[in-house]
């Protein structure tokens, strides 16, 4: 026992591996006592040395986890940033296409927006009241089937090889109403291209211009009347 309490002071007050290695050598108790001391003392150490290894991991993973928190934000505050840049430049294309469209509702002159088919899916109010037609009517049609029975060929062709080829086209066409009322109308088509450079629809617009052009026609005949007239007083003022 007495031995043993030296051990135990010894442990208590320093000198510990030293005395262990020393005490474990020996075969009575004390040195079975010491040499559990030390196993236990070599599992502790492991178990710091674990412990140590895992604070450590833990630590690194905080960081890296904090890093990341502090990445989302960032990403979140420019996501956040882009989405209120979008959705004003948004407002402001949604805006601008209610007032476009309002204008073409609105425009004096009749619009048709056709697909590059020639196919029309859209015509204005103005439309319908020159041509007679409904836009039920009108709608997945063709300008040639509903008005173009009285124009002429050429200038049919004309008009469709010119805008095949991505070009704008104009001129005065002889158009049938449903009435069947001839009317002539200065027209001009545009095509409408994707950002690759691809043709997807048509515009058309067009002026009725049958009053211009009898108005015209009229002011022709007084000038050559007038003419004639100015070049018969002429004669008769030689005879005389």
């Amino acid at each position: 026992l007495g031995k043993l309490g030296d051990a135990a002071t010894t442990l208590k007050y320093g000198n510990t591996p030293e005395l262990l290695e020393k005490q474990a050598k020996r075969n009575e108790e004390v040195g079975q006592l010491s040499r559990e001391l030390i196993a236990l003392q070599h599992t502790i150490n492991q178990q710091f040395d674990t412990l140590h290894q895992q604070v450590a991991v833990r630590k690194n993973t905080e960081h890296s986890l904090q890093t990341k928190r502090e990445q989302l934000s960032l990403l979140h505050s420019q996501l956040d940033r882009e989405v209120k840049a979008r959705t004003t430049e948004l407002h402001r294309e949604i805006n601008a296409i209610s007032i476009l469209s309002a204008a073409m509702e609105h425009a004096a002159e009749s619009i048709a927006i056709m697909n590059n088919r020639m196919v029309i899916e859209y015509i204005n109010p103005s439309f319908e009241k020159h041509s007679g037609y409904r836009k039920e009517e009108l709608l997945g049609r063709t300008p040639m089937a509903v008005e173009w029975s009285r124009s002429d060929y050429k200038v049919q062709q004309d008009e469709l090889s010119t805008v095949g080829k991505g070009k704008v086209w104009s001129g005065i066409v002889n158009h049938e109403t449903k009435s069947g009322e001839l009317r002539y109308e200065e027209i001009t088509i545009s095509p409408i291209k994707s950002q690759t450079d691809i043709i997807t629809h048509y515009v058309e617009v067009k002026r009725d211009v049958t009053e211009r052009l009898a108005l015209e026609a009229q002011l022709q005949n007084a000038q050559k009347l007038e003419s004639i007239g100015q070049l018969a007083a002429g004669i008769a003022h030689e005879i005389n």
